[in-house]
This record gives structure tokens, sequence and C-alpha cells, in this order.
């Protein structure tokens, strides 16, 4: 009997051994996860406030081009809609062409 309790208290101590090393291991993969995660997300921040900074400063370009246009009598926004307007067709016809190139280049 002393023999069966110990084999048995033997057994049982390697799979509590054993449980605990899987909670560790996976306990270990959760904290890669969220140091993962966290490193993604400050990226993304970075990237969204380096946008934004961007995004303002064209936006005070853009007012103080348009407070110009005025002051020569224009209207800005009919030069900020031509100007994106040719700024869009000039970009579609590269795409264009660029198509056109490939499938010359396929034949």
């Amino acid at each position: 009997l002393r023999q069966n309790t110990m084999e048995t208290r033997a057994r049982l101590d390697a799979l509590q051994q054993q449980h605990r090393k899987q909670r560790d291991a996976k306990a270990e993969r959760v904290l890669q996860l969220k140091a993962s995660t966290e490193e993604v997300s400050a990226t993304l921040r970075a990237a969204n406030e380096a946008k934004a900074a961007r995004q303002a400063k064209l936006e005070a370009a853009r007012q103080a081009e348009a407070a110009a246009i005025l002051e020569a009598g224009g209207n800005p926004y009919q030069v900020f809609r031509e100007r994106d307007e040719a700024r869009r067709l000039a970009k579609e016809r590269a795409e264009h062409q660029a198509v056109l190139d490939a499938n010359l280049a396929n034949l």
C-alpha cells in the first residue's frame, strides 16, 4: 500500500509539474502577444500622429494660399478643385499608361 501511494504521489507530482509548465508556457505566449500588440499599437499611433501633422501642415498652407487667392480676387475653391482634378487625371493617365505598357510587353 505504501509503495502504491508513493507511486501515485510521484505520478501526481509529475502531472502537476507538467500542468505548471503548460501554464507557464501559456502565460509566456500571452505576454509575448501583449508585447507585440503594444508594439504595433505604438507604431500605428506614431504613424497616425505623423499623418495628422502632415495634414495639419498642408491645411495651414492651403489656408494661407486661399487667403492669397482671395486677395488677388480669385476663387480659392475653384483653384483648388481644378488643381486636384488635374492631379487626379494625371495619376489616372499614368495608371492607364502603365497598364498599356504591361499589356504591350506581354504581347
